[in-house]
């Protein structure tokens, strides 16, 4: 596995957001290889996105484009949202012809947080 180009590139669609209104952040790998990686996203306060109702993911053999959307409060304003880029083990396969695929996925994690200024519509 290998990235093309540059690391992972994440953003967010504004940094000042009222509440009320949806903040959406994305994160894009490039990559090659046949291991592809895992996008999670959780909040600072230790809420997880388990949840694909607001996350959507799209997947090809070259890259992995995941963006989280989410309605904002104003106690979101003190909130980081943070995205974890990393690979999972695949489980092995079965000897199918004597062509094995290989479990053991990179040692690679990408860390990247966004706190956005939540503005009250008071």
């Amino acid at each position: 596995m290998m990235f093309t180009g540059n690391e992972p590139v994440c953003k967010a669609n504004k940094e000042n957001i009222m509440e009320g209104e949806y903040l959406q952040i994305q994160c894009i790998v490039n990559y090659t290889g046949g291991i592809s990686p895992a996008i999670k996203w959780y909040r600072s306060d230790g809420t997880n996105f388990d949840s694909y109702d607001n996350i959507i993911a799209i997947s090809s053999n070259a890259s992995v484009d995941s963006k989280l959307t989410t309605m904002m409060t104003i106690e979101d304003n003190a909130v980081s949202f943070i995205s974890n880029i990393s690979f999972n083990p695949l489980l092995p396969s079965s000897d199918k012809g004597g062509i094995h695929r290989a479990i053991n996925a990179p040692d690679y994690q990408f860390v990247w947080k966004y706190q956005p200024n939540v503005l009250c519509k008071c």
